[in-house]
């Protein structure tokens, strides 16, 4: 999970898309736009992919999505490591991993 992650950050780098519009997307409004489909139908878990998607925003900063690296992914799950369990650093993992899958289908 966390190396399939890395992966495709990994190759959103490389390939540097851009959205329609022909400008970057920022990491905090597309977070807004996935929480908001996501409590649809858990709104719990709404609740607290947002608390774990601003921490990986604050550790790694605000920038357009697709500038996002897998060493941001690496600074991230350091970060947590000096903090949190194993558990929550597997879950935290998991929400990053949903949110860049649920962009790339975007």
């Amino acid at each position: 999970m966390y190396y399939e992650l890395c992966m495709y950050l990994y190759v959103q780098h490389k390939a540097r898309r851009f959205c329609p519009g022909g400008s970057y997307v920022f990491m905090k409004e597309k977070i807004e736009e996935y929480l908001e489909w996501k409590a649809t139908y858990a709104v719990r878990a709404s609740i607290s992919y947002r608390i774990w998607l601003n921490r990986f925003l604050e550790i790694c900063g605000e920038k357009p999505i697709e500038q996002y690296t897998s060493n941001d992914i690496v600074k991230y799950k350091k970060w947590l490591e000096t903090r949190y369990s194993s558990y929550c650093i597997q879950y935290a993992t998991v929400i990053i991993k949903n949110f860049f899958q649920y962009y790339k289908l975007r």
